[in-house]
């Protein structure tokens, strides 16, 4: 039997709007399908006498095939899903919701575990989603859910069962997160600081259970963390403000300078270029109308970067606390559950994550014309956030190099990640 089902608020607005999304989640991703949903399709496509489906199912190759990865849908040369028609799914609309492969039947819906009921979360990849979250009014509030979920669906927990440590402590580190973001007396910089504090604090023996002693050593670190002479202590770690360390400099104009390939990473390409060749516009130099950038201007880049968030948070510093605050509570509520069980792991994802979508939101060139108004404002984030997460949050084989890239920042301890958090 299904727990109880709690909705972030946002999800209980949400709705597909198929042919009218500006980024369907059936083009530039990759499905892969179990064993279970590959027999099921195919014999769909049997049963239609359809060769769409025979152009769109493929098997992995024998020696890494596995019952939980089987096959695949194969996009066709404009990086979309042959199963698509008129901006509509075909499997859907003619044979029903049933005959969906669970991942798709799933998204952008993220349903997480906790003790006594289902979380149903989405993901911010989804156009619909990051409209529905980011600029919204406080989107987290959990309420319960109106709407009955897809016939079939995925409960998202990725986690092997010898990591009993890590699953064990998974809600009551969430639940600690959520209330070090909802301390109101604390800047949003400072309640993601002691975010990051509090995970290097346990990551070392929440993870391996190394210790016998595991359940009371946490239960110190999240009581440290709730006492506010502590908190207002660290607080001067973050705050201390200065230049940006060079290597994170180069770290993070170095991703956006690197140019992705294939139709399905053009709105991507689009953005990061467009935010670079706004930032290098008074350049002297053929990199400031091309975009690609050497080492030599990355101090003029980050003080044209600085010059146009000091502006944008002048005029709109309310509204852009809130989409940053927003992305984070979504980021949170989510991500100790999805992936390696390693608290560094979504730590460092979120610290890369949030500065370059800050540096892609304050160096868009439409910002100058948004003098009039917020709406437009809106729409720059949300496509910002939607677009990062799909090419990056969800492609492996982009999100590894980057996270490679990070270890080689030699920034350990959390005052140095504090870095980051001043982007």
């Amino acid at each position: 039997m299904v727990k109880p089902i709690v909705a972030a608020s946002y999800m209980n607005r949400f709705r597909c709007i198929g042919p009218d999304c500006e980024d369907t989640c059936c083009q530039g991703w990759r499905v892969n399908l179990p064993r279970d949903d590959y027999d099921k399709i195919s014999l769909i496509g049997k049963e239609a006498a359809d060769p769409r489906f025979g152009e769109a199912l493929k098997l992995i190759p024998e020696e890494e095939r596995q019952d939980h990865n089987w096959g695949y849908l194969q996009h066709n040369d404009c990086g979309q899903c042959p199963l698509m028609e008129e901006g509509w799914c075909l499997l859907h609309r003619d044979h029903g919701e049933a005959s969906l492969p669970v991942v798709c039947a799933t998204f952008p819906r993220l349903l997480l575990p906790r003790s006594d009921h289902i979380e149903l979360h989405g993901r911010l990849s989804c156009p619909e989603v990051a409209r529905l979250t980011i600029p919204a009014d406080d989107p987290t509030r959990p309420v319960p859910y109106e709407h009955e979920l897809p016939e079939v669906f995925e409960i998202q927990y990725r986690l092997d069962d010898d990591h009993g440590y890590y699953q064990r402590d998974l809600e009551t580190l969430t639940l600690a997160i959520e209330d070090l973001l909802n301390l109101p007396e604390f800047s949003l910089k400072q309640r993601l600081y002691f975010t990051a504090y509090l995970i290097k604090r346990v990551d070392n023996f929440v993870v391996s259970g190394a210790s016998r002693d595991t359940q009371s050593r946490l239960d110190r670190s999240l009581k440290r963390m709730s006492d506010p002479q502590f908190l207002n202590r660290i607080c001067s770690e973050v705050d201390a403000g200065g230049h940006l360390p060079a290597n994170l400099v180069h770290f993070l104009f170095g991703v956006l300078n690197a140019q992705l390939h294939g139709p399905r990473h053009g709105r991507y390409n689009r953005l990061r270029l467009a935010a670079l060749k706004h930032l290098a516009r008074n350049l002297d130099s053929e990199q400031g109308q091309t975009g690609i950038l050497d080492s030599a201007v990355l101090d003029d880049l980050v003080t044209a970067y600085r010059e146009l968030e000091t502006e944008v948070t002048r005029k709109h510093g309310e509204r852009v606390n809130r989409y940053f605050e927003n992305f984070s509570r979504v980021y949170w509520a989510c991500y100790l559950y999805m992936g390696d069980p390693n608290l560094t792991i979504p730590l460092h994802k979120f610290l890369i994550y949030l500065a370059l979508i800050r540096i892609l939101f304050f160096s868009d060139p439409r910002q100058k014309e948004l003098e009039a108004g917020e709406e437009g404002l809106d729409v720059v984030i949300v496509e910002v956030i939607q677009v990062f997460m799909k090419t990056i949050d969800a492609n492996l084989e982009l999100l590894k190099p980057i996270l490679g890239g990070m270890e080689t920042l030699n920034l350990g301890n959390v005052s140095e990640l504090a870095a980051f958090l001043r982007v």
